[in-house]
């Protein structure tokens, strides 16, 4: 775990987490930003030049599905939110962190 994520799990676990449930102990997990840069890799990748924001868009949240596509599945299926649209709650712990974003 890497000191960012020590810290992000002991204010968790002192309550200053976000309202995923009573003990406060979660932090948002957003794909935004992973969406656009996958998407202007992919844009390059396949010689798009001048892509739009809305190729940019479908060709990173393609990869992302590639990639994570069952997890944000169970996700949307356990909390009614897409997590394409509206960060994932999620408890910072070692299988989280962002090593894992590839």
């Amino acid at each position: 775990m890497t000191l960012r994520q020590e810290l992000e799990k002991e204010r968790c676990d002192a309550g200053y987490g976000i309202e995923n449930n009573d003990t406060k102990e979660g932090v948002y997990l957003d794909f935004s930003t992973e969406i656009i840069k996958k998407g202007k890799e992919a844009a390059i990748e396949k010689h798009i030049h001048n892509p739009t924001d809305q190729q940019i868009y479908d060709l990173g949240k393609a990869w992302v599905e590639e990639k994570y596509g069952n997890l944000f599945v169970m996700y949307e299926k356990i909390t009614a939110d897409d997590p394409y649209k509206t960060p994932m709650k999620i408890y910072p712990a070692v299988h989280y962190n962002g090593w894992c974003l590839g």
